[in-house]
């Protein structure tokens, strides 16, 4: 296969990785917030067990893609960059490190979905208000659980800020993207330092896992389909090289000519 071809289906895996991660986030419902009660939280676990497993296999799977478009990325910014290229490799190591803790946050998930399904049996909700002052040992686990789920999620963008502004300004630099990619790069990279209040704030808008979270993961899957769909574009074909080569018309050899006879 061409090498234009291979370029352009790797860079094909980061669409496929935003696609992944759309469809994941409708398999289950939305998850506690971080002020829910011990109770809501389990019970949440408890009830979207199967769904919240089918989640973390896209998840895992949309992970395997996006780790292969990092390469592709890294290949294409470092082409527009030359020399030692320097900024695409933060752009790379920045997409690495992130898929760090979204891997413990994904840990995290299935731990407690695990220990809600097992041993938080479906009666014992049934008595839950009864039960309020009762210690249960399942509930005491599932709740860190998903504080650290959470906390996770909020920590990866401090890894996917430096990856955002790399693309960014090596695409300001060196033309690689059109220039609106380079401002909605730029203004993302600014968003996602705001998750920093999350580690501050404990409710409302900027709380770990909050609305405001969810937007910017949201707006990440549109930047990261988009960068994809770019690099694509960029391998693409020429009308030119996708024309067929005409064939040369049959040529009858020459053959010597016979000296006149003496």
């Amino acid at each position: 296969m061409a090498e234009p071809n291979w370029e352009r289906y790797g860079a094909g895996a980061g669409l496929g990785a935003a696609v992944l991660l759309a469809i994941q986030a409708f398999f289950a419902p939305l998850y506690p917030s971080f002020e829910d009660s011990p109770l809501a939280v389990a019970q949440y676990y408890r009830e979207n067990a199967s769904a919240i497993r089918v989640q973390i296999l896209f998840t895992g799977l949309a992970g395997v893609l996006f780790l292969w478009f990092l390469g592709s990325l890294r290949a294409h910014l470092r082409r527009s960059e030359g020399e030692t290229g320097r900024i695409s490799a933060v752009a790379f190591g920045s997409g690495i490190a992130a898929v760090g803790p979204i891997a413990v946050g994904v840990l995290a998930t299935a731990t407690a979905a695990r220990i809600a399904d097992s041993v938080l049996g479906e009666g014992w909700f049934a008595y839950a208000p009864l039960q309020k002052s009762v210690q249960v040992p399942g509930l005491a686990a599932v709740v860190p659980l998903h504080d650290m789920r959470l906390l996770s999620y909020a920590l990866t963008w401090f890894a996917v800020a430096p990856l955002l502004a790399a693309t960014a300004v090596v695409a300001a630099r060196h033309g690689t993207f059109p220039s609106w990619y380079v401002n909605a790069s730029y203004a993302l990279f600014v968003l996602s330092l705001g998750t920093g209040l999350s580690v501050l704030i404990d409710t409302g808008l900027f709380a770990p896992g909050g609305v405001y979270n969810l937007i910017l993961f949201g707006l990440f899957i549109v930047w990261l389909g988009i960068t994809s769909w770019l690099i694509m574009q960029a391998y693409a074909p020429t009308p030119a090289e996708s024309a067929p080569i005409p064939a040369e018309p049959a040529t009858t050899p020459e053959l010597p000519e016979t000296p006149p006879a003496s």
